[in-house]
């Protein structure tokens, strides 16, 4: 299997990219991010390098795909513990499930 890093998603902000990262971490892909010092040093460079960038090995693209495909549906409805995936109401920052929090 080819080990070759390819994009599957891209970003102006690092936080964003770093939330779905942890999201493909979650369901057992890694993720890179590419570029990211860049666009958060100087913003207007985002466009010349392509903004900051999610990649997975090329084998996990497609599953990457998926997976991100789905936490943006359902993230769109209601929020979801990050480590449990447990429901959590909008405004609550710890699951009730398993304890975890943002501030962690």
């Amino acid at each position: 299997m080819s080990q070759e890093l390819v994009t599957v998603m891209t970003f102006m902000s690092e936080e964003d990219a770093e939330l779905k990262r942890m999201l493909l971490e979650r369901s057992g892909i890694q993720g890179f991010i590419t570029d990211a010092e860049v666009v958060s040093m100087t913003w207007l460079l985002g466009n010349a390098v392509g903004a900051i960038k999610l990649q997975v090995a090329e084998a996990d693209a497609e599953r990457a795909v998926d997976v991100l495909k789905h936490a943006a549906h359902t993230h769109r409805k209601e929020n979801h513990c990050l480590a449990c995936n447990a429901k959590m109401a909008p405004n609550q920052d710890v699951c009730p499930q398993c304890g975890w929090t943002y501030e962690q």
